[in-house]
């Protein structure tokens, strides 16, 4: 559980909807690393690796931040797929 969730938990808990408000975070998550992996796609086609980078800081899922690895694989910046393998570490 991510700590920015807690207050609205807790409120969804004394309205019994733990399960709604649950469902809704982690649909927004996806979204999110949706569009910041689309992100990291642009970045890596102008070769700018710091910019992949940071954008990779800003994933939530470590789904995610696998997929922006074999983006940056599928553009051959062999180098930026290692940083962003270090960082996962």
């Amino acid at each position: 559980m991510k700590y920015y969730h807690i207050h609205e938990l807790d409120e969804a808990e004394g309205t019994g909807k733990q399960d709604e408000c649950q469902d809704t975070f982690d649909s927004a998550d996806i979204e999110m690393d949706k569009d910041i992996l689309r992100l990291i796609n642009t970045a890596c086609k102008p070769v700018r690796h710091s910019r992949a980078l940071g954008l990779l800081n800003s994933l939530r899922l470590s789904e995610s931040v696998d997929k922006a690895i074999r983006i940056a694989s599928f553009h051959h910046l062999s180098s930026l797929a290692n940083s962003m393998m270090r960082i996962k570490e």
